[in-house]
């Protein structure tokens, strides 16, 4: 299973575990998943979200020469 597959199985098993409204060691044991893997998982996904949350794009912004050349 490629690592993007695998972060889509995983959010949504996360998602389907926090609208459950049971504890995750229930939630775990109903759905035969390792409490230390829910618990890796979930970690693992908040770090991504963060991450992508913080990525900084730079654009090159068009000097004033550049713009009145393009607006010409």
């Amino acid at each position: 299973m490629k690592t993007d597959e695998k972060i889509t199985l995983w959010s949504e098993r996360i998602r389907a575990f926090q609208f459950s409204g049971q504890t995750c060691k229930t939630w775990c044991q109903e759905h035969h998943v390792p409490v230390f893997t829910m618990s890796y998982w979930m970690r693992k996904l908040k770090t991504l979200d963060e991450q992508s949350d913080t990525d900084m794009i730079f654009a090159k912004m068009p000097t004033e020469k550049e713009f009145r050349r393009m607006r010409l």
